[in-house]
């Protein structure tokens, strides 16, 4: 078994040899981004190996495609790429998750609850046969704003 530890984590992480970190990370629990399932398509894994690097698998091609030939001087692997191969302790930096979806759905729920307690929000009784009132937009005057009607069709 190796051990793996994150800094910042207090915890260390068991792997088993041939897995690798990505796998180790997932399973412990640990956050780190990753959209292609593994297949080094994204990037996104991306860590920096402080200390045991000879415990990992050699740096893929596929890795330096996305990491650049800088990439064993500084470090860096994919984590969905860099196995564990001997026993010992690796001690790696993953940076801080960037989920885009939880972002946006976080940023939706936000939006959606400021809408619902603000005093502005219109009851059904406020809304008109054409829709929902329009706002005066700043710097636009009442009778200058267009308001968007149902064209009706001849027969």
């Amino acid at each position: 078994m190796t051990t793996i530890r994150v800094v910042g984590s207090p915890t260390a992480i068991m792997g088993e040899q041939g897995a690798s970190l990505l796998e180790c990370l997932m399973r412990a629990g640990y956050p780190i981004s990753t959209s292609c399932g593994a297949r080094a398509a994204c990037g996104l894994c991306r860590v920096t190996v402080l200390r045991g690097a000879e415990l990992l698998s050699p740096l893929l091609p596929s890795e330096i495609n996305h990491l650049g030939s800088v990439a064993k001087i500084v470090g860096m692997r994919l984590a969905c790429q860099a196995r564990l191969i001997a026993e010992g302790e690796v001690e790696i930096d993953v940076p801080e998750v960037v989920d885009v979806v939880a972002r946006k759905r976080d940023k939706a729920r936000k939006q959606a609850i400021a809408r619902a307690s603000s005093p502005h929000t219109r009851g059904p009784s406020e809304r008109t046969a054409t829709g929902p009132q329009r706002k005066s937009e700043p710097g636009v005057m009442p009778s200058e704003q267009v308001e968007w009607r149902p064209r009706k069709l001849s027969s």
